[in-house]
């Protein structure tokens, strides 16, 4: 056994002292405050310090067991709920003889409370329910707004849309009356032609506002090149210039979309002024037309063989060294787009990055 008070074990030279005012085991050095104990007639004895302190406030007895350790509080609080219980929650019935085995139960007061809400639920059943309408006016109303505006804006917004009651015969007449229409209006734009020979007579130094209409007046449009100031001949200078023009044009990715266009329209043209010029004339222009037309097309098709032949020179154009390193190139990778390695750049290095690669063995061109 030990002390209670400092833990210290029980030996022959520390013996265990009892507290005459509790009872419990303590040492002699824990025993060592004198106080009147009533036990023991108000003696003097030593007691430990908890029942000092107790028997120097004043109280004649220790406290008790049920002193010391009092009830939780859920405890109490169960204990009054048990001598004062509630009662149990009403329930409503919306069957008559429901509530009537229910009022049996209850108090002349809840039987009133329960008769009211019956009827204020029969009230409420009664009542229409309240259109969109109605409920849109009184937010209107809640928010400050003028009730009107709100019923016209949303009669606005739900609108009735009549179901098509037409035959398909109507139905069918009407699409061809809506393509006939998409076509008119389409007809009234510019021909491709019809700009082209407008350009033409600006590069010769014509006048063309005499020959421009509205755009709904498609043949007039087309007909800029028949006026009276566009009744010479066209020259070869004339095409010239205006070959050079669209050779500048045709750049990029729609050059050769531009390319047939162009000798479509240029087709076109020699089509009309051949009509219009006698047979020998006529045939001379048409030589000189298509000469000067193919030899465009054979320029623009040198100009692109030319940048083909620079792309390939450039793709033939090989590193002469490793990628990596200054030193000759051993080693070709073929899934790294051709790059060149050297051994120990291609072992240490590459090997880290992509072990699965394909590699053949690199031969310098000479």
């Amino acid at each position: 056994m030990s002390c209670l008070g400092c833990s210290s074990k029980f030996t022959f030279f520390n013996k265990d002292v009892g507290c005459p005012n509790c009872g419990f085991s303590y040492c002699s050095k824990c025993l060592k405050l004198q106080i009147a104990v009533p036990k023991f007639g108000n003696s003097v004895c030593k007691v430990c310090k908890s029942c000092y302190g107790t028997l120097i406030e004043g109280n004649e007895n220790p406290k008790s067991f049920k002193g010391e350790y009092c009830p939780p509080e859920s405890f109490l609080r169960r204990l009054e709920s048990l001598e004062n219980p509630s009662r149990p929650p009403i329930t409503l019935y919306r069957k008559d003889q429901h509530m009537q085995k229910l009022k049996l139960g209850l108090s002349e007061v809840d039987c009133k409370i329960a008769e009211r809400l019956e009827k204020l639920r029969e009230d409420r059943k009664q009542q229409p329910v309240p259109t969109e309408e109605e409920v849109a006016r009184r937010l209107a109303k809640l928010k400050g707004e003028d009730p009107a505006t709100v019923a016209s804006l949303h009669g606005n917004r739900m609108s009735y849309i009549p179901p098509d009651t037409r035959t398909s015969q109507e139905k069918a007449d009407s699409l061809v009356k809506q393509f006939s229409e998409e076509y008119e209006l389409d007809s009234r734009q510019p021909d491709a032609v019809d700009e082209i020979s407008q350009r033409l007579a600006r590069l010769r130094g014509q006048d063309t506002s005499s020959g421009q209409t509205s755009a709904g007046d498609k043949q007039s449009g087309s007909e800029v090149v028949d006026t009276e100031e566009s009744q010479d001949f066209m020259e070869a200078d004339d095409v010239n210039a205006f070959l050079v023009q669209m050779q500048k044009e045709m750049k990029g990715h729609e050059m050769k979309k531009l390319d047939k266009d162009t000798q479509h329209c240029l087709k076109a043209i020699k089509t009309k002024l051949s009509a219009q010029t006698p047979t020998e004339e006529a045939e001379n222009l048409d030589e000189e037309v298509e000469e000067t037309i193919q030899k465009a097309l054979h320029e623009v098709a040198l100009e692109e063989e030319l940048e083909d032949d620079s792309e390939g020179i450039e793709e033939e154009e090989e590193l002469v060294w490793c990628v990596i390193c200054d030193k000759n190139p051993k080693i070709r990778c073929l899934d790294c787009d051709g790059d060149v390695y050297c051994k120990s750049c291609y072992t240490k290095v590459h090997n880290e990055w992509h072990q699965d690669h394909r590699n053949v063995p690199f031969t310098p061109k000479k």
